[in-house]
């Protein structure tokens, strides 16, 4: 037998990570998000240039994508599930919002326009509660309205990866002189048709190690392809009418585009 090599990081104790609250997973999610502005005006050009005046955005977190909307002039509300996401910063927020299920909205069919960003539809895990969550949506629109979904779409290259763990990490500024360190773990897993995405989380204060902490989270994302989306949203009563890679309109690869945005409209 082979001597293994040695790596230097044999007696390295294992990282111990506790469960993410959900009061500590709204700080970190503005952390990384926060500051994001591409899909925003991505939207708002798109609401302009159809028209469209009032906007609910569905899983809406911190608020930072009705806000931006709200400040470029539209009538944007968001709801979301969290309580937490939804006080989050709540003295600086533009936009009202309301706790609420995605798939039994409270709306009369007012509404212009529907915005499902960042995966959030990816998050009800199957086909029955997606469909029903969609059919919601477009009675809440008028004739015509229009819904824009930002998904994760299982690409070819990731479906001949069964069970293959795939990390990425980012980092990013805390205010207290530190860094946010996010971990993702991404797994497909065949069987369910789900992406399993373990997200961990590490504090680094370099003026307070005592603030120092990891946590983690677990989260099941339903892992459809892009044409099992298409068959979805049409199912749902929409007409689709573009569909792009990324805010700024790259054309979509089936073979390595794990991100999908979709614009359709209510029939």
């Amino acid at each position: 037998m082979s001597r293994q090599e040695l790596t230097g990081y044999e007696n390295e104790p294992e990282e111990q990570f506790l469960p993410l609250p959900h009061s500590l997973y709204s700080q970190f999610y503005d952390l990384e998000m926060g500051s994001k502005q591409d899909d925003c005006h991505y939207y708002s050009d798109f609401l302009r240039q159809h028209n469209c005046r009032s906007i609910v955005e569905l899983g809406c977190g911190t608020g930072r994508i009705i806000d931006f909307l709200t400040l470029q002039g539209f009538m944007a509300i968001g709801i979301d599930t969290s309580a937490d996401m939804l006080r989050y910063n709540n003295s600086q927020r533009n936009a009202p919002v309301a706790e609420m299920d995605m798939r039994c909205l409270g709306f009369r069919p007012v509404l212009d326009a529907a915005i499902i960003a960042h995966n959030t539809l990816n998050l009800l895990g199957h086909k029955t509660a997606i469909i029903s969550c969609l059919q919601a949506v477009r009675q809440s629109l008028t004739p015509g309205g229009w819904l824009i979904v930002h998904l994760f779409a299982l690409t070819t290259e990731l479906s001949s990866l069964p069970h293959k763990r795939i990390f990425q990490f980012s980092l990013h500024d805390t205010p207290e002189n530190g860094k946010l360190i996010k971990e993702s773990i991404r797994t497909y897993l065949p069987e369910t048709d789900h992406l399993q995405l373990e997200e961990r989380y590490k504090i680094r204060s370099f003026d307070t190690p005592a603030l120092n902490k990891n946590n983690q989270q677990t989260l099941l994302l339903a892992a459809y392809s892009a044409s099992e989306w298409v068959e979805l949203i049409k199912t749902s009563g929409f007409t689709i009418t573009s569909m792009h890679s990324a805010p700024d309109s790259q054309s979509f690869d089936s073979e390595t585009d794990s991100t999908l945005i979709i614009a359709a409209q209510s029939q």
